[in-house]
């Protein structure tokens, strides 16, 4: 017999997933053409609104810049799990956790985002050159730029349910590139089933200059804290961990532009999603170290617009403005779910 919360509840759920299924069809417009393996690509774009006050604050130190809802026929298309920009934020990068690549142009009015456009998809390839057969195979999670800025230039991907990062050097053949295996710790592989590598950052300067940074979706500590490795060439290997926040499990990092890291995370209650972003004070990774972020957001739908998100990147504006930009993963469940891209300048305090 079903309770009077439990009718609630449901009626809840079902309405959730009646605005969603509602709003993916309302007053978009279609660009590309679709291909079966690589090309352009059907696309709707939808404007995307949050919540924020006249000022454009979302909470302290962060502002709202704009966000797109992404909407395709394409049965590629969606479960994009990591997320990289251009220096100018103009271009866009990102991978799906089908083993997908995916390539646009951001467009802008008055500063903030208002389009994409020129959307193409790629398969990600493996190292014989195709397409992994297995979802294990081709589960990519994360991804970071061996250069800041150059979506078109040497890529780190990382990938989950076998875990490993692959660097991909698109100067040439671009998306058609095949990887090579970048050695990593062993201990990235120890974690839950589908719970392992999720996300990586490459330091190009600082105290821990020519690094990676690898964390683990919910590989934890006997005390639960999030585990996480720093390696690379010529550099000894360390581990560290990060205090958890409550049920939220990491889903993506990138470097800001002062050196330290920014946090994405994710939680889910059974009914909605939960975004929060937190700062890692790159003076803290030490060997052995547990590092306890500092808080920039925590929110939850339904009071935010908010979705799976899993992407994260990091730009700066001509005008010397730090972006966020956000990406969620669908999960290939579009009746339910969506594909938005959020963006957010920073402007806390250092």
């Amino acid at each position: 017999m079903m309770t009077r919360a439990g009718g609630r509840r449901r009626w809840a759920a079902f309405a959730v997933a009646a605005a969603v299924l509602i709003m993916s069809f309302a007053n978009g417009h279609i660009i590309g053409a679709e291909k079966e393996d690589e090309g352009p690509i059907d696309l709707r774009v939808e404007p995307w609104a949050f919540s924020h006050d006249k000022e454009g604050r979302v909470a302290p130190g962060l502002y709202w810049r704009g966000g797109l809802k992404l909407v395709s026929p394409d049965s590629r298309f969606g479960g994009f799990s990591a997320l990289a920009l251009s220096t100018d934020g103009t271009r866009l990068l990102a991978v799906s956790d089908d083993g997908w690549w995916l390539t646009a142009r951001l467009l802008y009015d008055k500063g903030d985002l208002a389009n994409l456009a020129e959307p193409f998809m790629a398969p990600l390839r493996d190292r014989s050159g195709k397409r992994s057969p297995s979802k294990r195979g081709r589960d990519a999670e994360a991804l970071t730029l061996m250069s800041p800025g150059m979506v078109d230039g040497r890529v780190a991907v990382g990938l989950e349910r076998r875990p490993r990062i692959e660097l991909y050097d698109l100067r040439k053949t671009k998306l058609d590139a095949k990887p090579q295996l970048v050695p990593s710790p062993p201990a990235i592989r120890n974690g839950p089933n589908n719970a392992e590598l999720e996300a990586l950052a490459y330091l190009g300067r600082g105290p821990l200059a020519n690094s990676f940074i690898a964390i683990s979706e919910r590989q934890l500590d006997d005390a639960g804290n999030i585990r996480g490795w720093v390696f690379g060439k010529n550099r000894k290997t360390f581990a560290f961990t990060i205090a958890r926040l409550d049920e939220f499990a990491v889903t993506d990092i990138a470097v800001l532009p002062d050196g330290d890291l920014l946090l994405l995370e994710r939680s889910f209650n059974g009914l909605f999603p939960g975004l929060s972003l937190r700062r890692i004070r790159i003076a803290e990774l030490k060997p052995g170290a547990l590092v306890k972020p500092v808080p920039i957001f925590e929110g939850t739908l339904p009071r935010y617009a908010i979705d799976n998100l899993e992407g994260l990147a990091v730009h700066v504006t001509a005008s010397g403005e730090t972006r966020i930009t956000l990406m969620s993963d669908d999960n290939y469940n579009r009746r339910i779910q969506n594909t938005i891209i959020l963006q957010f300048a920073l402007k806390e305090r250092q």
